[in-house]
């Protein structure tokens, strides 16, 4: 199953051949103990489980409250994996590609980064929590937060000095975008 944002009660997206008995109505609790008050929180808490790893998830139906022990399966399919890398592939490609072409040009610069950045957060997840030691975990999530943050601003900037350079114009306004792409990583 997985958590969907279509409401605030963490509803649940069930086969309907699931071997728990649930349905779409049903409401997660909690995790592990862990309350569950938005699908981030499912996934930070499970971001710390494996593959096959049992979970026990609390919900809420129509029977009211109930426990079940879950056993965690891939999420990703082997088609999503290979089109998504293949995806992100062309778009480093394209970023090295226009770097080579046009190396004195700042907006080539600008372009090859937010490609790149792009190219990580199509390939990037949070990613498994017991993998590394809890500081190595800590740089990596924030690495891929300004992974996460900082294409849209390269972008932005991109837009203001490419076909013109209209950089000094907006120079304020493109700080400004940067400063924002930093807080929000």
């Amino acid at each position: 199953f997985e958590i969907t944002r279509q409401d605030s009660f963490n509803s649940i997206i069930i086969s309907e051949n699931n071997p728990y008995h649930l349905t779409s109505r049903d409401k997660i609790l909690s995790i592990d103990d862990f309350k569950i008050s938005n699908d981030e929180n499912a996934e930070f808490i499970t971001d710390r489980k494996n593959i096959d790893d049992s979970v026990l998830i609390k919900i809420n139906n129509s029977s009211g409250e109930q426990s079940l022990s879950v056993r965690l399966i891939k999420y990703y399919s082997l088609f999503f994996i290979t089109s998504t890398s293949i995806t992100a592939l062309l778009f480093f490609i394209i970023s090295i590609f226009v770097l080579i072409k046009k190396d004195e040009s700042k907006a080539s610069h600008i372009f090859h980064w937010a490609a790149v950045g792009t190219a990580l957060i199509m390939c990037t997840t949070w990613a498994n929590q017991n993998t590394y030691p809890e500081i190595v975990n800590y740089i990596l999530r924030s690495l891929f937060n300004f992974a996460y943050a900082f294409p849209p601003a390269f972008f932005v900037h991109f837009a203001f000095v490419f076909p013109r350079d209209n950089e000094q114009k907006w120079r304020t306004f493109i700080k400004f975008n940067y400063v924002t792409a930093f807080l929000l990583a």
